[in-house]
């Protein structure tokens, strides 16, 4: 949740949950320029909002709420894309609150669902007033997540350098991480929490530490050679690029399950995520 690998036999998807505005289009946008916008198909979730922005103010609801979305349209389309079939998927105007005409979309190798609900009911597992909504709806879902992404301010308050703390759950075989720890001020700091394990990445990461890292990362996932690329970490305040050391590894370590998951698909196998155990009962 942000971060969700969910592994199906075509195509590999990603869900990606999250409140407005926690980053979720900023963690996917560079993968995608490293997979390649052909080989990525894009589906936002809060498409399928039920009511306009004009509408959910009369009514005084959020998007958070589910009852604000059409749900169960929704699961079916996903599981629609999950088995490699195209959707007719409906298109909401985020500049204006309203819909446009209905999208033709069709699934590519990878299939990225971003949006507020990804995770809410078990079939699209299967493939501020709205603080309340968000406590709710939104949060809850990070326990079906095998991934949880959370940036925060560190020493600094330069947004170049928020802290990552990623929640590495036990779905996912994640890559070994040991090499790169140390105990030093600025340095990169694990934690196991009962089966989940805590990675702290500093925003004041040293920018010279940063490479090596990040090379320890991609020797685990040698046969993706191909997608490396100096564009990981890049974000935009206004019309300004900047550049996150703990943005970049972040991507990294979703990038190196995607990858892994299309290799072992592409050997015979379903992928490498085992479902926890709430969700084996399903």
């Amino acid at each position: 949740m942000l971060e969700d690998a969910i592994i199906s036999a075509r195509p590999v998807i990603l869900g990606v949950v999250g409140d407005s505005a926690a980053g979720k289009t900023t963690i996917t946008r560079g993968l995608v320029r490293l997979l390649g916008e052909d080989n990525v198909t894009h589906v936002c979730t809060d498409d399928y909002h039920r009511y306009d922005r004009k509408q959910r103010a009369e009514q005084n609801i959020t998007p958070l709420d589910p009852e604000c979305n059409y749900i169960d349209i929704m699961a079916q389309d996903l599981a629609h894309l999950r088995e490699g079939d195209a959707i007719l998927k409906p298109v909401y105007r985020h500049q204006d609150g309203t819909f446009g005409p209905p999208a033709y979309v069709k699934p590519a190798r990878f299939t990225v669902v971003e949006g507020l609900l990804g995770y809410h009911l078990p079939e699209m597992l299967n493939c501020y007033r709205r603080e309340p909504d968000s406590e709710s709806f939104i949060r809850p879902q990070r326990r079906h997540a095998d991934i949880v992404v959370s940036f925060v301010p560190g020493d600094s308050q330069d947004p170049d350098q928020l802290d990552a703390h990623v929640m590495l759950g036990p779905g996912l075989p994640h890559p070994d991480l040991a090499s790169v720890v140390n105990d030093e001020p600025g340095g990169i700091a694990m934690v196991d929490q009962g089966a989940d394990r805590l990675v702290v990445i500093p925003g004041q990461l040293d920018p010279e530490a940063a490479p090596a890292i990040e090379e320890a990362i991609w020797e685990r996932m040698h046969f993706a050679s191909h997608l490396r690329s100096q564009r990981l970490g890049e974000f935009t305040i206004g019309t300004q690029l900047h550049r996150s050391e703990s943005l970049a590894l972040v991507q990294l370590l979703v990038l190196y399950h995607l990858v892994t998951a299309k290799a072992a698909v592409a050997l015979g196998g379903d992928g490498a995520r085992t479902p926890r155990p709430n969700e084996r009962s399903r």
